[in-house]
């Protein structure tokens, strides 16, 4: 009978493959705009929509499995003063469909919660996307099935002024990750706020900087959570005295009620506050291996068990920072935090390793290996001398690429790996003096190792 239910499921799957469309839109195209194919696409269907501006373009999409994408370039759709259902430039009503690289902007409602995206269905990955100065960015709602994916994207400027809008809120899903993205300035509002019953919020950029936001992140429920490797900023125009909130609407819809803070570099430029608090009745509260910076307490509130022993305090002034007035937290020989982080025990299925950083903008890369095998305190290991991670619009001297081959031009023997931008390994190997390797035009990642140089680079092609 198992075996039957397992042939059923995979013909259903492999019929609607052979049933799908891939829908172009574009200027020019038979569907000059996205909602011109919105009552036209079936579950599983693809559409892919030219790089371009497409004002006042609103629509409810419905099919489930669909994949929405911007092709060539950004996909900008600005709200131009409409809105769908009176809700959001999309709203999203279909399961487990999938936003790349499209840009949602502008959007006002009169209930003061337009979002670039309404989530109504069930799971959402949104992946390379930008959100700005909508009343909110993504606006999800109550569904304990629902898995949410964020990555490699931007919020700013997102909240009506109120305190109840926000960059990203999550109401009441089963789980929400958020990864590799920037979050910043919000208007009042959270950098990123959610409700679900597990979250893990990594290596992202959550800041404040010269704006008004409340917290950086706020998890008013609680839930299984884990916030590692993260850039936060709290700056001195913030309007919340606390940085984390975990539990302070009330534990009320939630599994496990246990908080892990773990390698992230937390800055606050307010003379005072706390840096993560949290509701009496919390289970457990970890708050190991921070770099927190500038003034305030480690936490406040209430927890059953705290383990909040090995973190590392600074004032920004001695923290030996890359470029600390515009937010570049790399550490420079002589930093405190270099070499000072503590051995965190797993929990459960999770790792509380950091085995990545954040790179800006809104990009990762995998950690480099530790300075004497002890890892830092704080999002970021010392980095060498001669290793490079920045993301760049023109490319190095050593890389020229045209016609999809990407020409390495270094003396010597190298090794090369290639990855895009969702993470997927594009090639490796070896090369010597010039190698020329096949790739798909687009924005990736290259690292090069030859005689003891490593560099990364993220590049357009």
């Amino acid at each position: 009978m198992k075996t039957t239910i397992i042939f059923l499921v995979f013909f259903c799957l492999f019929f609607e493959s052979l049933q799908s469309s891939v829908w172009r839109v574009g200027a020019g195209r038979q569907y000059a705009t996205p909602s011109a194919v919105v009552g036209l696409v079936s579950d599983g269907d693809t559409v892919l929509i030219d790089a371009g501006n497409y004002t006042a373009d609103v629509c409810s999409w419905r099919a489930n499995n669909l994949l929405l994408r911007g092709e060539g370039g950004r996909a900008k759709l600005s709200a131009g003063g409409k809105s769908a259902e009176q809700k959001a430039i999309w709203v999203i009503k279909g399961d487990n469909c999938t936003i790349e690289n499209i840009e949602f902007s502008d959007c006002k409602v009169a209930d003061h919660n337009g979002a670039g995206i309404r989530q109504e269905g069930t799971n959402l990955v949104v992946r390379n996307c930008a959100f700005r100065r909508n009343e909110m960015g993504i606006l999800a709602g109550n569904n304990i099935k629902s898995t949410i994916l964020i990555e490699y994207s931007e919020f700013e400027r997102s909240g009506y002024g109120d305190g109840y809008s926000h960059n990203i809120y999550i109401n009441h899903i089963y789980r929400f990750i958020f990864r590799y993205n920037y979050s910043h300035h919000a208007l009042i509002g959270h950098e990123c706020k959610s409700r679900a019953h597990r979250n893990e919020i990594l290596y992202n950029r959550l800041s404040n900087e010269n704006g008004h936001a409340s917290r950086e992140i706020d998890l008013p429920n609680g839930g299984f959570s884990i916030i590692m490797g993260n850039i936060i900023h709290q700056g001195i125009n913030a309007e919340n005295s606390n940085i984390i909130g975990y539990g302070l609407e009330g534990l009320s819809d939630s599994l496990r009620n246990e908080l892990y803070v773990v390698n992230n570099t937390i800055v606050n430029e307010r003379p005072a506050g706390v840096f993560v608090q949290t509701q009496s009745g919390t289970l457990r509260t970890i708050i190991r291996n921070n770099f927190l910076i500038g003034a305030g307490s480690v936490f406040g509130g209430g927890t059953n068990v705290l383990d909040s022993g090995r973190n590392i305090r600074s004032l920004l002034a001695s923290a030996g920072f890359t470029d600390a007035l515009n937010y570049d937290y790399r550490l420079t020989e002589g930093s405190p935090a270099i070499a000072a982080a503590a051995t965190v025990e797993p929990v459960g299925e999770y790792s509380l390793t950091p085995t990545e950083e954040y790179v800006h903008l809104a990009w990762k890369r995998d950690i480099l290996p530790p300075l004497g095998a002890v890892f830092s305190a704080g999002a970021y290991q010392f980095a060498q001398a001669n290793e490079v991670a920045e993301r760049c619009d023109t490319l190095p001297a050593f890389f020229t690429a045209q016609n999809g081959t990407l020409r390495i031009e270094i003396p010597g023997n190298f090794k090369y790996k290639i990855w895009d931008i969702y993470g997927r390994m594009l090639a490796e190997g070896e090369g010597t003096d010039r190698s020329e390797i096949r790739v798909n035009s687009g924005v990736m990642a290259v690292e090069i190792k030859s005689a003891g140089l490593i560099l990364r680079r993220v590049i357009y092609l």
